[in-house]
């Protein structure tokens, strides 16, 4: 798909039953400001399909039925008015290199799958204004590797399931971030060093994940004082973490979003009603 030059294009609604490939430098030199896409089918944006775009505010892309997305190197790089993005599907999601980079406006980034996440180098890198991130993944690993979060230094809340693999300096300069909210059952959590993190506290994780170099002040902290033990992680409810029970309520609505696709692409003969990706997008960001 191109679409170069198409300065009165301001709204993209995508609804679809087949791949789509939207090739890159698709959309440049447009002025949307909002790109919404719903899929049955795998969805894959090119290396810089909407680059600097200045008016995009909102990405939302819905996938039932196993779809997965991907997005390629800086697909969203330097969308400077981009506020938030929301990827939800029942496949994975990949996101690469400088997918998002250098979005000075960006305060939220909502990905849920019930496959796999990964987060490649530097897709965050230099979002100054993001502030919350959700990433779930229901069954599958989520990795998340270096920098890709770097120099965020807004970020103060990150909700995230468990079965993750972060690298070195993931969030490196992100001064802002206190805590981490950890979803459903305590698993696993491991670092590109292979150092297992459920020894250790919420806030020594947090510490760690921040700054890798921060484990060998800690662990002599907790030699010299002799408190090496493992901690055995349970569904966590103390204010401010998000329970497992919100976490169910999401994996409903993926079910919701499933029938819902089916359903409006069988009364209406594969037509997109623009409100559909907007309101699941809202219903979402209510629960998380």
């Amino acid at each position: 798909m191109h679409l170069i030059g198409c300065e009165s294009l301001k709204e993209v609604n995508l609804f679809l039953n087949k791949n789509l490939k939207i090739e890159s430098d698709a959309f440049c030199y447009s002025e949307i400001t909002e790109l919404n896409i719903i899929t049955t089918a795998n969805v894959v944006l090119k290396e810089g399909a909407f680059n600097k775009i200045q008016t995009l505010k909102k990405v939302n892309i819905i996938g039932s039925e196993h779809a997965s997305i991907d997005i390629q190197q800086s697909a969203f790089e330097n969308c400077q008015m981009l506020e938030k993005v929301n990827i939800v599907t029942e496949g994975s999601v990949n996101i690469e290199k400088k997918a998002f980079e250098n979005c000075q406006m960006l305060e939220k980034v909502n990905i849920a799958a019930e496959g796999s996440i990964n987060i490649r180098e530097e897709a965050f890198e230099n979002c100054p204004s993001l502030e919350k991130v959700n990433i779930t993944s229901k069954d599958t690993r989520i990795e998340i590797e270096k920098n890709a979060f770097l120099n965020c230094v807004s970020l103060n809340t990150i909700n995230m399931t468990t079965d993750i693999v972060i690298h070195e300096q993931a969030f490196k300069g992100c001064s802002s971030l206190k805590k981490i909210n950890w979803i459903e059952t305590f698993r696993y959590i491991i670092i590109l060093r292979e150092i297992w993190l459920n020894k250790y506290n919420d806030d020594e994780i947090t510490e760690i994940i921040k700054n890798s170099n921060e484990i060998e002040r800690i662990q002599k902290l907790r030699e010299q004082q002799n408190e090496i033990k493992k901690i055995e992680y349970e569904n966590k409810n103390e204010e401010g973490n998000i329970k497992k029970e919100q976490y169910e309520k999401l994996l409903e609505k993926l079910d919701e979003i499933n029938k819902s696709i089916k359903e409006n692409k069988e009364q209406n003969n594969n037509l997109f009603d623009s409100d559909i990706a907007k309101n699941i997008a809202d219903e979402i960001w209510d629960i998380l």
